[in-house]
């Protein structure tokens, strides 16, 4: 954000930390141009990091910075972030720190303040708040107090936490393809028989010659009767 050419630029990066980020102490970004600045950077333990969703105001000035949205947030007990700025002309104006953020529509959740910087010489605040959202109701609107009542920015982020969800599966039916088979013939046909040569394997056999038998000559007995 550049004070002098009543400008503001509000940009969000995120995420996944991989080893090196968990084991990491100091962390740092860079701006490419010559500008006053600042940030800050949050760590978000079991957040649904693909569903977080970011909005954006900006307002021309007034006691209170107020970004009309429509904001839905995916599950309960997501996590909100405000962030706000405030710039101005005018070298030395004493600047305040921005307070009070706020949303409308649906429960009202209490901010806690993360971050309030404020330069005067650079005639810029910068603040941040976060708070748990119980609810799914639309947010229709977001913002902060602004005493100085100047040029002001807002971004919030709704950090979803990750949760078990359920659904059901549906079949879907579909005509069956129909491949060409090959080797295969649809026709019925005839059989042939093929004629082969007979092989015939050799008998080792064993020939007996039979013995002629002698008859016997049996002599008649002459029987002597018995006298009773």
């Amino acid at each position: 954000m550049d004070s002098v050419h009543i400008l503001i630029l509000t940009s969000t990066y995120g995420k996944v930390a991989n080893a090196g980020d968990v084991d990491a102490s100091n962390f740092s970004w860079v701006e490419t141009g010559s500008v006053r600045g600042g940030g800050t950077i949050y760590r978000f333990t079991g957040a649904a990091f693909s569903a977080i969703q970011v909005f954006n105001g900006s307002d021309s000035g007034g006691a209170t910075a107020e970004f009309a949205v429509t904001a839905v947030p995916h599950v309960t007990n997501s996590i909100l972030v405000i962030a706000g700025n405030v710039t101005g002309s005018g070298a030395g104006a004493a600047f305040t720190n921005i307070s009070a953020f706020f949303i409308t529509g649906g429960v009202t959740p209490t901010f806690t303040g993360r971050t309030f910087d404020n330069n005067n010489g650079d005639n810029y605040t910068l603040g941040l708040a976060d708070a748990t959202y119980a609810s799914t109701a639309t947010i229709t609107a977001f913002g902060f107090t602004d005493p100085d009542s100047r040029t002001q920015n807002g971004q919030m982020l709704i950090v979803p936490p990750q949760g078990n969800a359920s659904g059901s599966n549906t079949l879907t039916t579909t005509t069956s393809l129909a491949f060409a088979q090959s080797g295969t013939n649809d026709a019925t046909s005839g059989n042939i028989l093929t004629e082969g040569t007979a092989v015939t394997f050799p008998q080792g056999g064993i020939a007996i010659t039979p013995t002629v038998w002698t008859p016997e000559v049996k002599t008649a007995t002459t029987w002597t009767p018995e006298i009773k």
